[in-house]
């Protein structure tokens, strides 16, 4: 799988292992940044990039982290087809991506070990959309 990985200072550590991991697993990884810790980076530095990255290709997914998730997953859902969700639990990533066919992950640093971390990007990237009643909701986003 293609995944777009961008991280500010907050989320960088765990982005770096969780890229360790998903090219470990055999998933070619896109890493728009921060590419080094520093103080300063924040996430919207990085949050359009990301995008125009995950717009390439169809089918490529995003995996965005800060400290939080939040700013994260606003900076992403500003974007027209992005739909970011922030998932602290395994069980939200199954719903985000079953029930709301998220393309973007967001998760916050300060607050998932890294199995935790690493077992919710797993799932987030192998859940399928389940489409049917859940399409309508698409079509209200897409509108809005």
């Amino acid at each position: 799988m293609r995944v777009v990985l961008a991280a500010d200072h907050g989320g960088f550590d765990l982005k770096q292992k969780i890229k360790q991991h998903l090219e470990a697993c055999g998933d070619e990884v896109i890493d728009v940044g921060a590419l080094e810790h520093k103080a300063r980076d924040g996430f919207t530095d990085y949050s359009a990039e990301a995008i125009r990255k995950i717009r390439e290709v169809a089918g490529t997914m995003g995996v965005f982290i800060c400290r939080t998730g939040t700013l994260a997953a606003m900076a992403a859902n500003r974007f027209d087809g992005i739909r970011a969700a922030m998932c602290h639990m395994v069980e939200y990533a199954v719903r985000a991506r079953e029930h709301n066919d998220a393309n973007v992950l967001c998760l916050g640093g300060d607050f998932l070990d890294l199995q935790e971390a690493k077992k919710i990007v797993e799932v987030f990237l192998s859940t399928k959309f389940l489409g049917g009643k859940y399409q309508k909701r698409l079509h209200v986003l897409d509108k809005s």
